[in-house]
């Protein structure tokens, strides 16, 4: 464990970058209070977040902050995420909210891939390597939200009242302010051999809806 790191009830976590501390640190809530326009969240585990938990953001309007994993394991988030401005969830083995999660944020974009910390820092959503999943099975109510992965599905209810929801599929994605917001780069080929893939959604990125999208 980093000497930099902090305990929490997901593990241990540090600010890479940009000022931030964990303010609320119990069994059933963990907060972090974001000082600086963009920080960076290093968690030395992947978030395995129990269902009685509320991770949460205390954030001023236009901030960001960086949640990064090793990969080692896909995220799943079965309780509470709240997030006042913008909150990204990176992770290449995937990332997963499962039945019973609510999320509540004015930002989301969950990847399951990786963006670069000095992309990220200087204002580039550009995220790459995104080998992972990303499937919700719970309720989703935001601002703005963005799942991005190989394959990417939604089987549970999504709501973005006054702003916008994407899906997005590729091996690598730039999120921007543009009139062509959005870059998608596919695969140049699709497995040779899918059968070898434990994985039961191998083969070319594909996106599903198979729950309620308002």
């Amino acid at each position: 464990t980093s000497v930099l790191a902090e305990s929490t009830a997901l593990g241990p976590a540090e600010t890479r970058a940009g000022q931030g501390e964990f303010t609320a640190n119990t069994p059933d809530r963990t907060e972090y209070t974001q000082y600086s326009p963009k920080a960076i969240v290093g968690w030395e585990q992947d978030i395995q977040q129990p269902a009685d938990h509320t991770l949460g953001f205390r954030q001023e309007p236009g901030f960001a902050v960086l949640n990064v994993s090793p990969g080692v394991r896909a995220s799943n988030f079965f309780g509470t995420v709240s997030c006042d401005a913008t909150c990204i969830f990176a992770n290449e083995a995937g990332v997963y909210f499962r039945e019973g999660s609510h999320i509540d944020v004015g930002r989301l974009i969950a990847a399951g891939g990786r963006l670069a910390e000095s992309e990220f820092l200087s204002g580039q959503y550009i995220f790459r390597d995104l080998f992972g999943e990303v499937v919700n099975r719970g309720f989703m109510r935001g601002g703005d939200i963005s799942l991005l992965g190989q394959r990417v599905a939604n089987f549970g209810h999504i709501e973005t009242p006054d702003g916008s929801f994407a899906m997005l599929a590729g091996t690598q994605i730039e999120l921007r302010q543009h009139e062509s917001p959005i870059v998608i780069q596919g695969p140049v080929e699709t497995l040779s051999n899918p059968a070898s893939d434990p994985s039961p959604f191998a083969g070319p990125p594909a996106v599903e809806n198979g729950g309620t999208i308002h």
